[in-house]
């Protein structure tokens, strides 16, 4: 069991393949009791062991990864970005340049 300085309390499993060290939330106490995170520890470290993901992904459920690279693909157009778009925004933000300098 891990506890925050929140004093949240979550119990998490950690274990090592291939040299790799591993570390997995199981669960909130509470939601979780300490017989079930162990039945789910004692399943996470297997799936490990034998080279799958610690924990099954839910159908329907999208990574962070895969949201981010959505996003990129649906909303973000940077082909179209040209010098003078760069010039025009480094100009409207002169009046604050450390941030100017940080967005170029």
């Amino acid at each position: 069991m891990r506890v925050y300085p929140s004093g949240s309390k979550v119990y998490v499993v950690q274990t090592r393949h291939k040299g790799k060290s591993r570390r997995v939330t199981l669960g909130r106490h509470g939601v979780l009791t300490a017989d079930g995170a162990r039945r789910e520890a004692a399943l996470s470290i297997s799936r490990i062991k034998s080279g799958q993901e610690p924990v099954e992904k839910a159908p329907g459920t999208v990574t962070v990864a895969e949201l981010a690279a959505r996003y990129l693909r649906e909303h973000v157009e940077v082909e179209e970005v040209e010098q003078q778009d760069i010039a025009k925004l480094h100009f409207e933000l002169r009046d604050i340049p450390y941030q100017v300098n940080r967005a170029l």
